[in-house]
Protein backbone atom coordinates (compact mmCIF):
# COMPACT_ATOMS: atom_id res chain seq x y z
CA UNK A 1 0.00 0.00 0.00
CA UNK A 2 2.47 2.59 1.10
CA UNK A 3 4.45 1.50 -2.19
CA UNK A 4 1.70 2.34 -4.55
CA UNK A 5 1.09 6.05 -2.28
CA UNK A 6 4.95 6.67 -3.40
CA UNK A 7 4.14 5.47 -6.80
CA UNK A 8 1.18 7.75 -7.39
CA UNK A 9 3.21 10.64 -5.36
CA UNK A 10 6.04 10.43 -8.43
CA UNK A 11 3.39 10.03 -10.43
CA UNK A 12 2.27 13.77 -9.54
CA UNK A 13 5.72 15.20 -9.47
CA UNK A 14 7.29 14.14 -6.34
CA UNK A 15 10.30 12.76 -6.29
CA UNK A 16 12.18 9.70 -4.32
CA UNK A 17 13.09 10.75 -0.77
CA UNK A 18 10.60 13.50 -0.70
CA UNK A 19 7.76 11.21 -1.60
CA UNK A 20 8.77 8.93 1.50
CA UNK A 21 9.31 12.28 3.12
CA UNK A 22 6.14 13.37 2.84
CA UNK A 23 3.88 10.61 3.29
CA UNK A 24 6.08 10.04 6.49
CA UNK A 25 5.30 12.89 7.50
CA UNK A 26 1.62 13.12 6.53
CA UNK A 27 0.92 9.85 8.42
CA UNK A 28 3.24 11.06 11.51
CA UNK A 29 0.76 14.00 11.38
CA UNK A 30 -2.35 11.81 11.83
CA UNK A 31 -0.59 9.93 14.59
CA UNK A 32 0.42 12.66 16.59
CA UNK A 33 -2.79 14.95 15.36
CA UNK A 34 -2.68 18.40 16.05
CA UNK A 35 -6.12 20.41 17.66
CA UNK A 36 -7.73 21.16 13.86
CA UNK A 37 -6.55 17.36 12.99
CA UNK A 38 -7.65 15.81 15.65
CA UNK A 39 -11.23 17.99 15.21
CA UNK A 40 -11.41 17.00 11.13
CA UNK A 41 -10.26 12.77 12.28
CA UNK A 42 -12.94 13.17 14.85
CA UNK A 43 -15.67 15.21 12.79
CA UNK A 44 -15.16 12.21 9.63
CA UNK A 45 -14.90 8.95 12.50
CA UNK A 46 -11.14 8.62 11.07
CA UNK A 47 -9.44 6.51 13.74
CA UNK A 48 -5.80 4.74 13.76
CA UNK A 49 -6.28 2.62 16.03
CA UNK A 50 -8.81 -0.36 16.91
CA UNK A 51 -11.06 -0.97 20.26
CA UNK A 52 -8.02 -2.40 22.52
CA UNK A 53 -5.50 0.70 21.34
CA UNK A 54 -3.73 -1.25 18.58
CA UNK A 55 -2.70 0.68 15.16
CA UNK A 56 -4.89 -0.76 12.38
CA UNK A 57 -3.15 -1.45 8.93
CA UNK A 58 -2.35 1.46 6.60
CA UNK A 59 -4.87 -0.20 3.75
CA UNK A 60 -7.68 -0.13 6.73
CA UNK A 61 -6.60 3.76 7.57
CA UNK A 62 -6.70 4.52 3.49
CA UNK A 63 -10.43 2.61 3.49
CA UNK A 64 -11.37 5.12 6.09
CA UNK A 65 -10.39 7.62 4.32
CA UNK A 66 -11.91 6.88 0.61
CA UNK A 67 -15.54 6.00 2.95
CA UNK A 68 -15.62 9.20 5.07
CA UNK A 69 -14.98 11.05 1.93
CA UNK A 70 -17.56 9.64 -0.20
CA UNK A 71 -20.55 12.29 -0.85
CA UNK A 72 -18.08 15.44 -0.13
CA UNK A 73 -17.61 18.40 -2.35
CA UNK A 74 -14.32 18.77 -3.61
CA UNK A 75 -14.31 21.69 -1.26
CA UNK A 76 -15.31 19.90 1.64
CA UNK A 77 -12.92 17.42 0.78
CA UNK A 78 -9.80 20.00 0.12
CA UNK A 79 -10.79 21.69 3.74
CA UNK A 80 -11.07 18.07 5.27
CA UNK A 81 -7.72 16.95 4.26
CA UNK A 82 -5.97 19.95 4.72
CA UNK A 83 -7.27 20.01 8.28
CA UNK A 84 -5.67 16.35 8.66
CA UNK A 85 -2.54 16.76 7.11
CA UNK A 86 -1.36 20.48 7.11
CA UNK A 87 -0.89 23.16 4.17
CA UNK A 88 2.48 21.40 3.87
CA UNK A 89 1.32 17.33 3.50
CA UNK A 90 -2.32 18.08 2.32
CA UNK A 91 -1.33 16.38 -1.05
CA UNK A 92 -0.44 13.03 1.09
CA UNK A 93 -3.79 12.93 1.83
CA UNK A 94 -5.14 13.61 -1.32
CA UNK A 95 -2.76 10.86 -2.75
CA UNK A 96 -3.80 7.79 0.24
CA UNK A 97 -7.30 8.89 -1.12
CA UNK A 98 -6.56 7.80 -4.83
CA UNK A 99 -4.51 5.06 -3.66
CA UNK A 100 -7.71 3.91 -1.17
CA UNK A 101 -10.04 4.59 -4.14
CA UNK A 102 -7.70 2.55 -6.86
CA UNK A 103 -7.44 -0.33 -4.13
CA UNK A 104 -11.17 -0.41 -4.01
CA UNK A 105 -11.78 -0.89 -7.37
CA UNK A 106 -9.70 -3.15 -8.06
Amino acid sequence: DTSLAIGLMANAGIKGSEAGTSLRAGLLRLASPTAEAKAAMEKYGITLTDANGKMLPFKNVMEQLRQKMLGLSETEKTAALTAMFGKMHFLVGLLLLMVAIKTSTN
